[in-house]
């Protein structure tokens, strides 16, 4: 009974909340300043009762190994270029104080307005860790978080940005956008919408062309995300700045909806870019492979109820006629009810599209009250393949624990085999019921 009462919470928690409640079981917050609404910027910010009033003032305080928590209110500031760099050992923090504090980071209306909410531009800045916040970029001009490079060379990118439990809105542009070669960043329970709400290319406006992530660097984890009513992807991970290479970037264990010009997830023209373990559903395409991408993997995702096609690889770059795939490994997705059809390969190259389960119904619990978790007589129950887990060169992260546990933390195989889709199936003692049954995600 127990077992049963856990799984159902936590299919009522989405699965990166769950991370982070383990993560306070574990740990507790350590502030070396303290900023509040209350507070002075002439105060020396080392407890609660001497806090700072500006974030600004209290990042200039900062050194590695520091932390700066940021107590409850609405802070009008935009923090461009200014948090200083952390050690791999020593990280810089920010952090809402207490944990759970609800802390909004809004710029004021401005003239000019600034290009972003978070910026981060040189490569002195790294190793820094921001958690907790509501990143509202209403009043600036672009993105809400930018981490990029400054000057006219990529090798002054920053990198190794860590964004945690933090909630992203409103830009006009892109919520949050990798250029140069910013990379090893990680996004971490984040919850990215409603961004692209006036996105100008060329000085049309263009909505399919601003993203919840736009990806153009390498070496990046998302994880554990939920990226919802974005103009154009949800993630969008491409070549696509000067300088740029998208390659080895994982996106793992992420809820994927409602994105509504483009789709769910791209995976372009990089190399060794992967999904894994997420749920894409309500967008207009599920997940696209395409414009020149090599070696991308697809494994274990629950791909449903699109507006357009499931997924697709293999379109090409227009006039250049650039594969859009090559060696692309497509395994143990659930694809159903997609309204232009659940998988199309357009010219692919050395392709291995297998043990996917493509438009047979994959029994779920309730599909219509958006519970994606399978009943026990689901076809997709241990049907799947064991995929070769090999570490890709170069990339910080082995590919051994994404292979190894489902969208909801659930070891994988559950059984004799790995169930397909994003979601393992966990058969219950005789008269216990089914654990997936009554769950909502």
């Amino acid at each position: 009974m127990w077992y049963n009462i856990l799984r159902t919470l936590l299919f009522l928690i989405p699965a990166f909340a769950v991370f982070f409640a383990y993560d306070a079981l574990a740990t507790c917050q350590y502030c070396d300043y303290y900023v509040a609404t209350n507070g002075n910027d002439h105060n020396d910010g080392k407890s609660q009762a001497s806090p700072i009033v500006t974030l600004t003032h209290g990042v200039s305080l900062l050194h590695p190994g520091d932390t700066l928590c940021v107590m409850s209110g609405t802070y009008q500031e935009a923090l461009m270029s200014n948090i200083p760099g952390g050690l791999p050992a020593a990280p810089v923090t920010l952090q809402a104080y207490p944990e759970g504090a609800t802390v909004i980071i809004k710029p004021p209306l401005t003239s000019p307005k600034p290009p972003s909410v978070l910026y981060f531009d040189h490569r002195s800045q790294q190793y820094i860790i921001v958690k907790g916040f509501v990143i509202d970029a209403t009043n600036v001009a672009r993105d809400a978080v930018k981490i990029t490079y400054s000057g006219t060379s990529t090798d002054n990118s920053a990198n190794n940005i860590t964004l945690e439990n933090v909630e992203i809105k409103n830009a006009n542009q892109n919520g949050v956008i990798t250029t140069g070669k910013a990379n090893n960043n990680i996004f971490e329970g984040l919850k990215v919408h409603d961004n692209g709400k006036y996105c100008v290319t060329d000085g049309v406006v263009s909505p399919r062309f601003c993203h919840g992530f736009y990806i153009t660097t390498s070496d990046n984890l998302i994880k554990g995300v939920e990226s919802y009513n974005n103009t154009g992807y949800g993630i969008h991970i491409y070549n696509g700045s000067p300088g740029s290479t998208a390659n080895n970037n994982i996106v793992w264990r992420s809820n994927i909806h409602n994105n509504t010009s483009n789709g769910g997830i791209i995976l372009s023209s990089g190399t060794g870019n992967a999904a894994y373990d997420n749920i894409i559903w309500g967008n207009h395409n599920g997940i696209v492979v395409s414009d020149g991408a090599i070696g991308t993997r697809v494994f274990n995702n629950t791909i449903v109820m699109n507006k357009g096609l499931g997924m697709f690889i293999g379109d090409t770059q227009g006039s250049k006629m650039v594969p859009g795939s090559t060696g692309a490994t497509i395994e143990n997705n659930i694809l159903y009810k997609n309204a232009w059809g659940d998988f199309k390969d357009l010219g692919s190259i050395n392709s291995t599209i297998d043990h996917n389960l493509e438009n047979i119904n994959p029994l779920f619990v309730n599909e219509t009250g958006g519970n994606f978790l399978l009943s026990s007589s689901s076809p997709a129950i241990h049907m799947g393949s064991t995929p070769q887990a090999l570490p890709q060169e170069g990339f910080p992260y082995d590919y051994h624990p994404y292979l190894a546990i489902d969208y909801m933390g659930i070891p994988r195989p559950s059984g004799t085999a790995y169930t397909i889709g994003a979601l393992e199936y966990v058969p219950q003692p005789s008269g216990s019921g089914n654990s997936s049954e009554g769950a909502v995600p």
